[in-house]
């Protein structure tokens, strides 16, 4: 019983590890997309 715990422990903290990885990727992306568009729109000639 002891090992299910530990193993529910471990996936739970996996579960985080992704979720934040996820929501960083996220935000990466939207702000990558926002600067790229800007210095688009400011050297478009």
């Amino acid at each position: 019983m002891q090992t299910l715990e530990i193993f529910k422990t471990e996936n739970t903290q996996l579960y985080k590890w992704a979720l934040g990885l996820a929501i960083f990727t996220i935000l990466y992306n939207i702000a990558e997309e926002l600067v790229s568009t800007y210095l688009v729109m400011k050297f478009e000639v």
